[in-house]
């Protein structure tokens, strides 16, 4: 079973590693392998850097939303 999540959530790119900074993306992220594939979606911040948190390469796959900078500045 493949799950989707969708979170106003930012993640940061360095390299292949993809990080987080909010400590609910290790709940999430621990579901593989209950599911086959878990596939977050998310705002992919536009400058590379790392956040505390750092996702798992197995079973995890990220598609990144364009990034804003806060829901109230969409437009």
């Amino acid at each position: 079973m493949r799950l989707g999540v969708y979170s106003d959530l930012v993640f940061q790119r360095d390299g292949q590693t993809l990080s987080n900074n909010q400590a609910f993306i290790r709940y999430v992220t621990s579901l593989p392998p209950r599911v086959s594939e878990l596939v977050l979606f998310g705002r992919l911040n536009p400058v590379r850097g790392r956040a505390p948190y750092v996702l798992p390469s197995d079973g995890v796959r990220v598609v990144g939303l364009p990034h804003y900078e806060r829901v109230t500045k969409i437009w």
